[in-house]
């Protein structure tokens, strides 16, 4: 699995920057980068969570960054080739 794959593979289970850094045994600085090539190349989409109950943040994530998964982030996550 690439390394873009696996982080959204984390994302979707809800791992934070942080534990996806420590995970990789990368940066916070170098994760937060990967997360924007990957907004940028249309495989997330930034959301803005508003305590609707369905986040795996538990409606605790209104000062965090959520992000959501794009079709083609689903396809790269599990591994399906476009």
């Amino acid at each position: 699995m690439s390394r873009m794959a696996t982080v959204l593979q984390l994302l979707s289970r809800g791992r934070s920057m942080t534990e996806i850094g420590a995970e990789l045994g990368m940066r916070e600085e170098a994760v937060d980068a990967m997360i924007d090539h990957l907004l940028r190349q249309g495989y997330l989409s930034s959301i803005q969570c508003k305590g609707c109950g369905f986040c795996t943040k538990g409606c605790s994530c209104s000062e965090q960054k959520v992000y959501a998964l794009t079709p083609k982030g689903e396809d790269l996550r599990n591994g399906v080739q476009s």
